[in-house]
């Protein structure tokens, strides 16, 4: 019996918290269509339609134009360093 509400006191907290997440007032909202020009990441970075991690910001502001991105205080992502590098063979 005990075991018993034990598992219901756990389900009821994950609903809870589960429910919390459906509800919350963020501004990064969850876009699943009709994405916007630009996103502005929750680590308040820029990534303008087409570039490497666009699609992978699921969680954002959105922005018309780049300059409006970086007016609100977000920056460009930093260059890749790892990026189209070529090893010298010798």
């Amino acid at each position: 019996m005990e075991r018993k509400q034990h598992m219901i006191k756990l389900l009821v907290l994950s609903l809870l918290l589960y429910s919390s997440t459906l509800f919350a007032s963020d501004v990064y909202t969850y876009r699943n269509e009709n994405h916007p020009p630009v996103k502005e990441s929750r680590y308040h970075i820029c990534h303008a339609k087409g570039t490497e991690f666009y699609a992978s910001v699921t969680h954002f502001k959105e922005f018309n134009t780049i300059q409006e991105c970086i007016a609100s205080g977000a920056r460009l992502p930093k260059p890749n360093p790892y990026k189209h590098k070529t090893r010298r063979v010798e």
